[in-house]
């Protein structure tokens, strides 16, 4: 698995370990790592759901077996 060559943004082969390592953190630090635009007005849209008491009886009841 060490051995895997992988290409840089550039397309260069990175065939040292070091390197490949490198751009893996570089791929997911870009993958992981993006912006966000929030319309505020759809969250504000959003409806909070609530719960029957039964519902919410059963919902907080210690898990059993049967």
């Amino acid at each position: 698995m060490e051995n895997i060559p992988v290409q840089d943004k550039n397309g260069k082969l990175l065939v040292n370990s070091r390197d490949t390592l490198k751009r893996w953190g570089e791929f997911f630090c870009e993958t992981l790592n993006v912006c966000a635009l929030i319309d505020q007005n759809l969250i504000d849209q959003i409806q909070i759901p609530t719960l029957s008491t039964t519902e919410e009886h059963r919902q907080n009841a210690q898990p059993s077996i049967e």
